[in-house]
């Protein structure tokens, strides 16, 4: 089980990503707001 784990994570954090990178790009918001989103986003799976 955890080697399944450890080989499918990173696709589903990547799987994760890209929906909210679409959700965005879609989005009706403000640069700036989008600006935001991506920071958070990338202080979630990043830092």
């Amino acid at each position: 089980m955890e080697v399944n784990y450890l080989r499918y994570h990173p696709i589903q954090i990547a799987y994760c990503v890209a929906q909210q990178l679409i959700c965005l790009k879609y989005s009706s918001q403000d640069e700036d707001s989008i600006r935001q989103a991506l920071q958070d986003l990338k202080e979630q799976h990043i830092d």
